[in-house]
C-alpha cells in the first residue's frame, strides 16, 4: 500500500491505495478505509515525512474532485535534503511531468517516491490500457537517470 498522510476540511486525513489477497487467493486492490479497517497481523512499513511541505485536501477546479495539493511551509528543525515535491497534474504523462520537474530545478539524477492517484484510460506500453473510470495508482520506486545528452529520464517501477 502506498499512504497520504494530510490535512482534508482542517483535521488530519489518511489516504491509502492497496493492493491485497483475500482468504480464497484473489487479489484485489483500491482504496482502503482507513477508519473502518484493521491491520490483523504484524506489518513492514517504510515511511518518511517531509516537514517542510504540507499536504492539504482541497476542491479541484479542473477535475471538480477532492485532491491533495502539497504547499510549502517553513521547515521545523534542521534543514530537509534536497527534494522536490511535486503534483502530477490531470492528463500528463507521468514520466515526462517527472523529467519537466528535474530539469525546472536542475536535476539530473533523481530517486522518485510516489503516493496516491488515479489513472482514467490509461494507456502502457507494454500492458493493457485501463476503461475504468479512476484505476488507483502508486508508485513505489522511481528513477531518473540522465540519457546520452544529459536530459533527465524517468523510469517508474510498476507495483506488482
Amino acid at each position: 500500500a502506498a499512504a497520504t498522510f494530510g490535512q482534508r476540511e482542517g483535521r488530519p486525513f489518511l489516504h491509502v491505495h492497496g493492493i491485497w489477497s483475500e482468504p480464497d487467493g484473489e487479489r484485489r486492490g483500491g482504496h482502503v478505509l482507513t477508519d473502518e479497517s484493521v491491520i490483523a497481523a504484524p506489518i513492514a512499513l517504510e515511511a518518511w515525512g517531509i516537514p517542510a511541505v504540507a499536504i492539504t485536501a482541497r476542491e479541484d477546479p479542473e477535475t471538480g474532485f477532492t485532491l491533495f495539493h502539497p504547499q510549502p511551509r517553513p521547515a521545523a528543525g534542521r534543514a530537509a535534503p534536497r527534494l522536490v515535491v511535486a503534483r502530477v497534474r490531470p492528463n500528463e504523462d507521468a514520466c515526462e511531468a517527472v523529467e519537466a520537474v528535474c530539469r525546472a530545478h536542475g536535476v539530473s539524477r533523481a530517486r522518485v517516491r510516489g503516493t496516491v492517484g488515479s489513472l482514467v484510460g490509461a494507456l502502457f506500453h507494454d500492458a493493457p490500457g485501463t476503461t475504468d473510470i479512476a484505476t488507483e495508482a502508486f508508485v513505489l520506486e522511481g528513477r531518473v537517470v540522465p540519457d546520452d545528452e544529459g536530459a533527465p529520464r524517468a523510469s517508474l517501477a510498476p507495483v506488482g
